[in-house]
């Protein structure tokens, strides 16, 4: 056993971090200014890992979870803290890993709030074992069964209760769920399953899809029923989803992310942009209004499809989506033969991974600005690094608060020529 006082914070697991003898100790669970009795259940050789034993001083930063499985579940890891304390955090961790990592003068970031802390997620995967549904405990495979998640917005709390009273086949591994303009569609991903599993939509569901994979990792639809399209309204136009591909949790933050991106584009009615890694249209919908043409580019096809859908709907007829990926050279050289002209700005919004090889791309497309939209501070620092070996600077930095309670969060940055 080990007596040690929690220091600050961390990225990556959402730690507590502390000291012992000089050695670095992350603590699930900790909050900065905890004094904890930990015993070490990993020993690193620059670190080690503990579990709370006892609270021997509380912090002022730390209140009582508002979840009884809290601490147990690992669906949430700053549910211990007050939001206020938690944004703090959240602006300094950000901070410093782009000057750390990224060598990065950062100036001021401004924060944008979640307009809920609880109760704003329209979007979940639970996971199945055994009989089982829930989330996975931390760090572990082993299933937290649950019946309600204080994250959750209320119709997907509703969905969480009629799966735990359905029938569901032992090969289902996974069922992802998400909730946008008053409709719920549900995905059971499945492997190998064998024998038919239909359901219906019912209560709250409004549309169902079964898919499995083979041993090759392809996905294969086996059923659906019901819609099989969430849609949803973004500065008066309206975004579609297809069941089963990416979209935002926080479906408020959202829309004031999508204007705070927008006004950073700009307007140039004369002019091109173009997104990468464009989903549905998130943002391309709305940078229609603001330039001439919008050139949308999504590696994932489904979402070209319904993205497509979008602008018959409200009658866009100057964005064009492209099935294409945003990291390799092919989708450049048929760029370049599409578009004559260097695009105003260009939107970057990749996975976790970071852009990568698609700034430098972006950046040799050679447009004005570049907005980099981020869900991993740790890639975008790496990415950001390499700007002044490209021509390009930062201009402004902002955080969107799209996960309370838990470590992740949305860092847009706003860059340009330098």
């Amino acid at each position: 056993m080990e007596k040690i006082k929690i220091d600050s914070l961390s990225f990556g697991e959402g730690y507590g971090v502390g000291r012992s003898e000089g050695k670095v100790v992350f603590v699930p669970y900790g909050v900065p200014g905890d004094v904890v009795t930990v015993e070490i259940t990993e020993e690193k050789k620059r670190y080690s890992i503990g579990k709370i034993i006892d609270i021997e001083e509380k912090s002022p930063l730390r209140i009582e979870a508002a979840c009884r499985y809290f601490g147990e579940c690992g669906g949430c890891q700053w549910l211990n803290i007050g939001y206020g304390d938690e944004l703090e955090w959240k602006e300094k961790l950000v901070r410093e890993t782009l000057e750390r990592l990224g060598g990065v003068e950062c100036g001021e970031i401004e924060v944008f709030r979640s307009p809920k802390e609880l109760g704003y997620r329209a979007r979940a995967t639970f996971h199945r074992h055994e009989g089982k549904l829930g989330y996975h405990k931390r760090s572990s495979n082993e299933i937290v069964e649950i019946d309600s998640c204080p994250l959750l917005c209320e119709e997907l709390n509703a969905t969480l209760e009629e799966l735990r009273a359905m029938k569901i086949p032992r090969e289902v591994t996974t069922i992802e769920v998400a909730h946008l303009g008053g409709s719920v569609g549900v995905v059971f991903n499945a492997k190998e399953l064998k024998g038919g599993f239909k359901p219906e939509p019912t209560g709250s569901i409004s549309g169902v899809k079964v898919i499995t994979k083979n041993r090759a990792g392809r996905k294969k639809v086996l059923w659906k029923s019901g819609e099989q399209e969430l849609k949803q309204d973004v500065f008066g136009v309206t975004v579609i989803t297809s069941l089963g591909s990416f979209m935002q949790g926080n479906t408020e933050l959202n829309e004031v992310l999508v204007g705070y991106v927008t006004e950073e584009a700009g307007e140039d009615k004369e002019a091109l942009a173009i997104d990468l890694f464009s989903g549905s249209g998130n943002f391309a919908l709305t940078l229609a209004k603001k330039f001439k043409k919008v050139t949308a580019v999504e590696s994932d096809s489904a979402s070209v499809v319904v993205g497509r859908k979008g602008l018959a709907l409200a009658g866009l007829e100057n964005v064009k989506f492209i099935t294409g990926n945003a990291y390799k050279d092919e989708f450049y050289d048929k760029c370049k033969d599409l578009e004559k002209d260097a695009p105003a700005v260009v939107i970057l919004d990749p996975p976790r991974g970071g852009a990568d090889a698609a700034l430098e791309k972006a950046a040799g497309l050679a447009p004005e600005k570049i907005i980099y939209v981020s869900c991993n501070p740790s890639t975008l620092a790496r990415d950001l690094r390499r700007l002044p070996e490209l021509g390009l600077k930062i201009d402004k930095i902002a955080l969107f608060d799209m996960f309370p309670r838990t470590f992740h969060v949305e860092t847009v940055v706003s860059i340009s020529r330098a």
